[in-house]
């Protein structure tokens, strides 16, 4: 089995690193899953991809900004088996995916999420985020008869094969929100566990009226959509259907697992950590080119059948000559890709500049 763990982030150097570092990739092996670990980068500014890179992660950079983009990016890229997601601000605790995972095979679910509110304690979360996020939650129930306490947690694991049935739409804030109630209508084995949720470190992104707003909005339209009477679906129910969600509005076709979507062209690099390490003489600044963003965005919507991806894949230095070769061959390169110079390597062959701004 294998596991994608996709990570959105966004100006969040200071925790990512934090984040990758307590992903339990031994105790996930020990339970027989190969482990692939996805950062998403959504327009960060800082250094976020760099470090992402440095800690082992692979970097998918998506320039259009939104929660739920970045997660169609990461869900794009993903091979695993099974996907497991949250946050790259330290509050979801990534340590409890071998708990969470062990759950999902005795119980044989589809898609498990997670329960801050239970147990969240003091100063965890501002009052006005505890009552946003008791607001939603209970709408979403009356709404939907949803049967779970949280709605709006940020922590998930799924099968695969659930995505691809699914016909969410948000590309914002409302994705996780919908990703749960698409996954509960359509007839899944769903259930939530309870986690310990951390206060967030770094700066905050959501705000919680305009935020808010937008979920309660976002909830009736889906209410509306799928008609006024609460129902579930018994048809997607253990099965692995692919095709709820049409490549249209979500702008990704359908991949088994083991492929990337193939709707996307993925252009894969190296990124040399040691190469690109601190320059005392430079100012501080991303150290991935924002010349990458705009090849990887250009003339790009959300429903883009061709976009291109700028894919940035951990260097491992001392690979052997084999593995070299082979890992080219599999990621489209040639060698002299991984040897060129900095500028020359920073995006896709077809749209190679003679430098990149960094």
């Amino acid at each position: 089995m294998k596991l994608s763990v996709v990570i959105p982030a966004l100006n969040e150097e200071q925790c990512i690193g934090d984040v990758l570092k307590e992903v339990p990739i031994a105790s996930l092996r020990e339970m027989d899953y190969e482990v692939e670990v996805i950062v998403v980068d959504n327009g960060s500014v800082d250094s976020t991809a760099h470090v992402a890179c440095v800690n082992g992660a692979t970097v998918v950079m998506q320039p259009m900004r939104g929660y739920g983009n970045a997660y169609k990016a990461g869900f794009a890229y993903a091979t695993g088996d099974v996907v497991a997601t949250g946050d790259a601000d330290l509050t979801y605790p990534f340590a409890d995916l071998p708990k969470i995972l062990r759950r999902m095979e005795q119980r044989n679910l589809d898609f498990v999420t997670t329960d801050r509110l239970s147990g969240l304690r003091d100063g965890v979360m501002s009052r006005s985020h505890v009552f946003g996020n008791w607001l939603l939650s209970a709408t979403t129930k009356v709404l939907f008869g949803w049967p779970h306490k949280d709605s709006q947690s940020g922590m998930w694991v799924f099968r695969r094969h659930v995505w691809h049935a699914l016909d969410v739409r948000s590309s914002g804030m409302p994705f996780s929100q919908e990703l749960k109630i698409e996954a509960f209508v359509k007839g899944f084995r769903c259930d939530e566990v309870p986690i310990d949720y951390r206060a967030r470190a770094g700066e905050a992104k959501l705000n919680t009226i305009t935020d808010g707003l937008g979920n309660i909005a976002q909830l009736v339209r889906k209410r509306i959509s799928l008609g006024l009477a609460p129902a579930r679906s018994a048809a997607a129910s253990g099965g692995g259907a692919v095709g709820g969600q049409d490549s249209e509005s979500r702008g990704l076709t359908p991949a088994v697992v083991g492929e990337r979507d193939a709707s996307c062209i993925w252009h894969e690099r190296w990124y040399d950590g040691e190469a690109h390490a601190d320059d005392p003489a430079r100012e501080r600044g991303p150290r991935v080119p924002l010349a990458a963003l705009a090849g990887a965005g250009a003339g790009t919507t959300s429903t883009d059948q061709s976009s291109h991806m700028v894919v940035w894949r951990a260097e491992r230095r001392g690979r052997p000559a084999a593995e070299q070769t082979s890992a080219h061959a599999r990621a489209g390169m040639s060698r002299s890709d991984d040897e060129a110079p900095w500028p020359a390597r920073c995006i896709g062959p077809e749209r190679r500049r003679e430098s990149c701004a960094v």
